[in-house]
């Protein structure tokens, strides 16, 4: 049965159907006790971003502000496949209107997995004491042991990613115009190029090599590892 949130949102032509495959190597929706998070939406139109650039000069506000809306759109079916509590979010939209504060701050846990494979977690959180109990237990759960801040990020590189299909450019274009706009390396294998860079400068290079290539299978900030554990199934 809809929820009164999706009747509404109906009644304005904004229906909460299948939502989109992840663009990417990433979890788009997880549940975690009474909360749910969602990552990586894109204001995609027909599964594909429509629209590229740069607001006041390529882009439109009013253009931008669509694109803003698909965005929203994408998030909602996103909660609305795991949830039909959809009232909480407008509890949540309307007390960050009437500007009071969420409080939101950003910690990091450190650990290990079974196997000893380093883990780093970037979370988001208005109770910080119920984050670190949950990602505590998490970790206790699948048989890993959460560290000490600095425990394992001594061994990762937080850096840019960009990633192209293959038969976009050949390896040696890829890499000078990677080199060329501003990348620190590339990588090339049988199916895709991957251009790193550093964290000041991914923006940067990334909206060079979009206007130079068009938009990139993937771009994002990772944390590459110094070393790779193989995993034993």
């Amino acid at each position: 049965m809809a929820s009164e949130i999706q009747v509404k949102l109906e009644k304005l032509g904004i229906y909460l159907d299948k939502p989109a495959m992840p663009a990417g190597n990433y979890v788009p929706v997880l549940v975690v006790n009474d909360m749910v998070y969602v990552s990586g939406q894109l204001p995609l139109v027909d599964g594909a971003i429509n629209l590229t650039g740069q607001v006041g000069n390529s882009v439109t506000v009013e253009e931008a502000q669509e694109q803003a809306r698909q965005c929203a759109i994408a998030i909602l079916r996103q909660v609305a496949s795991v949830s039909n509590d959809l009232e909480n979010i407008e509890r949540v939209i309307k007390k960050a209107e009437t500007g009071q504060s969420l409080n939101l701050e950003e910690i990091r846990y450190e650990g290990y997995a079974n196997g000893g494979i380093a883990i780093i977690i970037d979370a988001v959180t208005d109770n910080r004491n119920r984050t670190a109990a949950e990602v505590r237990s998490s970790f206790t759960k699948y048989g890993g042991t959460l560290g000490e801040t600095g425990s394992v990020s001594f061994m990762f590189k937080n850096i840019g990613q960009i990633i192209y299909n293959k038969n976009i450019k050949s390896d040696e274009d890829i890499f000078e115009i990677a080199i060329e706009v501003g990348a620190d390396d590339v990588s090339s294998d049988e199916n895709n190029h991957e251009i790193f860079t550093s964290m000041n400068e991914f923006n940067n290079v990334r909206e060079k090599l979009e206007s130079l290539l068009g938009m990139p299978e993937q771009a994002q900030i990772i944390w590459q590892p110094e070393n790779f554990v193989k995993v034993n199934d």
